[in-house]
């Protein structure tokens, strides 16, 4: 590749272009090369005002953590930065569409921001256990006030223009031919030949309301990002900003820096990113082409139905819900309406025309309009025997070529494709929810299921933005099946005398953001009953489900119906304790010969965590997926597993192996033999070996 940054003079307005790469939008190469144009177009006296640009998608590639963390060769980036700012000449950065913490740094450095309709700005380093580390810290809340600055950068939010221009983090919204746009603005600044605004120059306007907004900042990273460092970190440099000088600033801004990069949370974070990648990387990698998908048929209008229906509408498909009633369809047309309203999408009605390709929303109760779909998603509750019939019907009114998916989250792919009689065409597509808002979705691969369609399905995940991983067949998959002895072990504890609020604080300490109570609450305790017996095999003397079913049996459903583990009152999700839980917790351990005792938080983690580490390898063990990267990234994206822990696999390598073997038969001496070791975790143990690609590289 030649010289990545060019450069070309317009009526004394000099545009610096940055060709897209292939690799970091802010690689040494390109760092070199602004420096170089830079110092040309400062001398060059027929230019009087530079404008900085991209040539391509965008000023930024999306964030990398290689970007974000390994910025050491010369010149740094902060050095790119600090010679735009003292440019004695206007400089105006020129943003095309998203802008991504190193990138929207060095437009700080510029002296005016423009910026192309549509686009948004996020600076997205405390996700990577960092915090902006070329003076983002120290410029951004100089620019736009502290409350905004916490927010962009500790809270992680994203920003688009309107909201951008009310801060005063851009100067104008441009229309139309952007860099016309931008020339013209650039030459009214040279005209005006007003002083160059350096932020490095100016000191934060600490307003009354600062305090207010750290200590909200502070708590919703207590809720929200629970025992994480880098927000902490982002909050003191942000607070350095308004008290110290602009080199002290940066000077500490670095020392936060250093010490994020040596710490544990930005080698997890390192590794579930790369994890991430090669999970899309191995689903990609494929000579299979997807088949196009115009029309979309979901059987089942419940909760997830409507929201897998809005990810589908989002996409301008064509999309076909059916029901049982028409008072059922009716509401959740509205629903969808109402999804698509909170995600912004509210520019164009679900029951008329949607977006540029003229696509409609529509709802049935015939069971016979699905015949023109080219993929439908069943999304009926979990009974493995509905699913069965449900699947046989549609194989006898839908097309030979029609894609015939589901949702179930336990039920195995390969029943379901026997019942339908066309197994290459059937498919898992698991999501997660609510489905219009979680990210993750797992791709169920049946034993004979075509790849190709495998591959469509990845694909139109991937556009709806989501994070398609492939898994196995087996009964729960990946993530249901892990959860269930995560599950259990809690119920154990329960009998054995924790208290729900208890186990949940716990694991809400480690890092969680609900323990497994609440969790069962929220789904609701008849999901998960008919979870538990789809998962037969594991109900056994150790299932400890006693308290759950007593709670069943009188109808207590979790939030849904105000009172399961928890009492919530009416119109509030907020869990109270309830002293009815413990006494039938304390008739269970009688029925069992329990003796009842007090239980240490250590003993609840890693009894749990224990449990799912173990579930993780006999899931290795039976080839649902290849390697424990893919269960990282399931359990961080899918059940809020702390992403600043890498995922069970990885916590288990940093606990080290041989250490989790011990402390897994010294639990199955104690509490039974459902915590005997997993071969492939005692062989791993053995030979010196890891989970995670990541571990093992190091």
């Amino acid at each position: 590749m030649g010289n990545p940054v060019r450069f070309a003079v317009h009526q004394e307005v000099g545009l610096i272009e940055v060709e897209h790469p292939p690799g970091s939008a802010l690689s040494r190469a390109v760092r070199q090369g602004l420096l170089d144009v830079l110092e040309r177009a400062a001398g060059d006296s027929a230019v009087r005002v530079i404008i900085l640009t991209c040539v391509g998608r965008t000023l930024v590639a999306s964030p990398d953590i290689h970007d974000l963390g390994s910025q050491d060769e010369p010149p740094l980036l902060a050095e790119v930065i600090e010679a735009f700012e003292q440019c004695t000449k206007p400089t105006v950065a020129l943003l095309v569409e998203d802008v991504f913490g190193g990138m929207l740094e060095l437009a700080l450095g510029c002296h005016y921001r423009v910026a192309r309709v549509g686009c948004t700005f996020e600076m997205p380093e405390v996700q990577f256990g960092l915090i902006p580390g070329s003076g983002g810290t120290q410029r951004l809340p100089r620019l736009i006030g502290v409350s905004a600055a916490l927010k962009l950068i500790v809270l992680g939010q994203a920003v688009g223009c309107e909201q951008a221009h009310e801060w005063g983090l851009i100067d104008r919204i441009l229309e139309g031919n952007a860099v016309k746009g931008a020339i013209e603005f650039a030459r009214q600044v040279r005209d005006e030949n007003g002083p160059l605004r350096r932020l490095g120059d100016v000191r934060p306007v600490v307003a009354p309301t600062d305090e207010s907004s750290f200590a909200n900042c502070a708590k919703q990273v207590e809720h929200r990002m629970r025992g994480q460092v880098a927000p902490v970190a982002a909050m003191k440099a942000i607070r350095e900003a308004t008290t110290r000088s602009f080199a002290e600033g940066l000077a500490l801004e670095q020392a936060h820096i250093a010490q994020l990069r040596q710490g544990s949370q930005f080698e997890a974070l390192s590794h579930l990113q790369a994890a991430e990648r090669r999970a899309v990387i191995a689903h990609s990698a494929t000579d299979e082409m997807p088949v196009p998908v115009r029309r979309v048929g979901v059987l089942g209008a419940g909760k997830m139905g409507v929201a897998i229906a809005t990810c589908f509408a989002d996409l301008g498909l064509e999309v076909l819900l059916v029901d049982q009633t028409l008072e059922v369809c009716e509401q959740a047309l509205a629903s969808v309406e109402r999804n698509l309203a909170s995600a912004g999408l509210a520019s164009w009605g679900v029951r008329g025309t949607m977006r540029a390709g003229g696509t409609q929303l529509r709802v049935s109760t015939s069971f016979a309009d699905l015949a023109r779909s080219d993929l439908v998603i069943e999304a009926v509750y979990e009974d493995r025997e509905l699913k069965r019939a449900l699947f046989a019907r549609l194989a006898r009114v839908c097309s030979e070529d029609a894609i015939l998916a589901t949702n179930t989250s336990t039920v195995n792919v390969n029943v379901l494709a026997e019942a339908a009689g066309r197994p290459t065409r059937v498919v898992g597509m698991h999501f997660f929810s609510p489905a219009h808002r979680m990210r993750l979705v797992e791709v169920v691969r049946g034993q004979t299921t075509d790849p190709a369609v495998v591959a469509t399905i990845c694909a139109l995940a991937r556009r709806m933005g989501k994070l398609p991983v492939t898994v196995g067949a087996r009964t729960g998959f990946v993530g249901n099946r892990m959860f269930h002895p995560y599950r259990r072990e809690a119920y154990c504890l329960l009998e054995e005398g924790a208290s729900p609020q208890q186990v949940d604080q716990a694991l809400r300490n480690f890092g969680f953001p609900m323990g497994p109570f609440a969790v069962v609450d929220l789904v609701g305790l008849d999901v998960n009953a008919r979870i538990r017996r789809s998962l037969g095999s594991e109900e056994s003397q150790w299932d400890r489900g006693a308290v759950a079913e007593r709670l069943l049996a009188a109808g207590r459903l979790g939030q849904k119906t105000g009172a399961g583990f928890y009492r919530y009152a009416p119109g509030s999700y907020h869990a109270e304790p309830d002293v009815e839980v413990e006494t039938w917790a304390i008739q269970a351990a009688r029925e069992r010969g329990l003796t009842r005792r007090a239980i240490s938080d250590q003993e609840i983690q890693e009894r749990c965590l224990l449990a799912l580490i173990n579930a993780g390898a006999t899931v290795l063990d039976e080839g649902i997926v290849p390697h424990g990267d893919y269960i990282d990234v399931i359990w961080a994206y899918g059940y809020g597993f702390p992403r600043h822990r890498g995922g069970p696999m990885f916590y288990a390598d940093s606990l080290g192996l041989p250490h989790v073997v011990a402390r897994l038969l010294a639990l199955a001496e104690l509490h039974g033999t459902h915590f005997e070791p997993a071969a492939g975790l005692v062989a791993r143990a053995a030979g010196g070996e890891a989970f995670s690609a990541s571990t093992c590289a190091s």
